[in-house]
């Protein structure tokens, strides 16, 4: 009788063993995913908004930023919600088949990226504060900078080019 008891907690306790290191495993996978693409949002909107300060200052896109503001959008398909996904395709869309920069849509993704961040990262609720992003772009090297009273370019009339013509080879 004692060899039956002490079979069956022996059985009750590996049997508990296992079930508990594959819910932790489990969820420390999960934990992993949830951090890369977290990592890889954060990215995407660094990447986003370096590219929208280069278009409300008036400065060409270099090969760099189309590979940054290309990984960007890579990332956002890979890593990003339904509506981040619409949003980063339809900027894509945009400049690949005008050339010309959506202003409205890069605004909305990058609001939604970061609302969609502040939510998972459970950072303080703010949607009770208008938030509109905020672009600067500084020169260095002695090229003058922009008076505060000088007014920046409209992103609407702003022609990324060398977008178009790096997205077609």
């Amino acid at each position: 009788m004692k060899m039956v008891i002490l079979s069956v907690t022996l059985l009750f306790g590996v049997v508990g063993w296992v079930v508990a290191h594959l819910l932790t495993h489990r969820r420390s996978v999960i934990a992993d995913r949830r951090k890369v693409a977290i990592d890889y949002r954060i990215s995407a909107y660094r990447n986003l908004n370096h590219f929208a300060c280069h278009c409300v200052s008036g400065v060409a896109a270099t090969e760099g930023m189309v590979k940054e503001f290309n990984s960007a959008i890579a990332d956002i398909q890979l890593f990003g919600c339904p509506s981040e996904i619409v949003l980063a395709q339809k900027l894509a869309k945009a400049i690949h088949y005008t050339g010309n920069n959506d202003p409205n849509t890069l605004r909305k993704l990058l609001l939604d990226l970061r609302l969609n961040l502040r939510k998972e990262l459970q950072i303080a609720d703010d949607s009770d504060v208008s938030f509109e992003p905020v672009f600067f772009f500084a020169q260095f090297g002695g090229a003058q900078q922009k008076n505060e009273s000088e007014a920046l370019p409209d992103l609407n009339k702003i022609k990324i080019s060398s977008l178009e013509s790096n997205s077609k080879s």
